[in-house]
This record gives structure tokens, C-alpha cells and sequence, in this order.
């Protein structure tokens, strides 16, 4: 089993003046997207000898923000993926990083920090 975080830093402020802030948890909207299209391609992978035929993901705990009525600064977020016998946790790890590595990119060509 691999144990994940994923942790996003934004800049808290007072939600009445949102271009003082970047809200961690929108962008952790984003992570949330795309590891549930990498849920479904870890579906692809099929080995029928098993009960469940394929590696799972579960998006176990989401944690962000300190208040509703500011702009939230940072979030975690944990979950696990189960691998198939004979699948390389380093390669999926791998594929993680390269998906976050992709979206670190993509925010800052959009002038946001992750």
C-alpha cells in the first residue's frame, strides 16, 4: 500500500478582498481532478485471480482553511493507493510526481503557486 499527501500552499487573507490571497483549496480542486482520471487509468490494469481485479485509490482525508470567512492558505490532502501484486510502487510514485510536477507547471505559467 502507498500512503500519499499532497499539500498545497496558499496565501491566506480576508475573504472580502480575494486578489489579496491565493486559495489553497481551489487549487487543490485541480490535484483532486486529475487523481481521479489517474484512479481510472490504475483501472486498466486487470488481474481477474482477484476479488477486486485492479489497483485502487481512495482520497481518504481532505484538510484546508482555518475559517469561512477567510481565503484559505493551505491544504492536505492523504490518500492511498493499493497496487496490483507485481505493479512498481516506484513507478507509480513516479507517474505522481510527474502529474504534480506537470501542474506546479501549470500554475505558474497561470501566475498561481501551488
Amino acid at each position: 500500500v502507498m500512503l500519499e499527501e499532497v499539500v498545497i500552499h496558499g496565501q491566506s487573507g480576508h475573504s472580502s478582498d480575494p486578489s489579496l490571497g491565493r486559495n489553497a483549496l481551489e487549487a487543490m480542486s485541480e490535484v483532486l481532478q486529475r487523481l481521479l482520471v489517474f484512479r481510472d487509468e490504475l483501472m486498466l490494469v486487470r488481474q481477474p485471480l482477484f476479488a477486486v481485479p485492479y489497483a485502487t485509490m481512495n482520497l481518504g482525508c481532505i484538510h484546508g482553511g482555518d475559517n469561512p470567512n477567510r481565503i484559505c492558505g493551505q491544504c492536505r490532502l492523504q490518500f492511498d493507493v493499493r497496487p496490483l501484486p507485481g505493479q512498481s510502487i516506484a513507478e507509480l510514485r513516479a507517474r505522481l510526481a510527474r502529474a504534480e510536477a506537470a501542474l506546479v507547471e501549470q500554475s505558474s505559467d497561470q501566475g498561481r503557486n501551488p
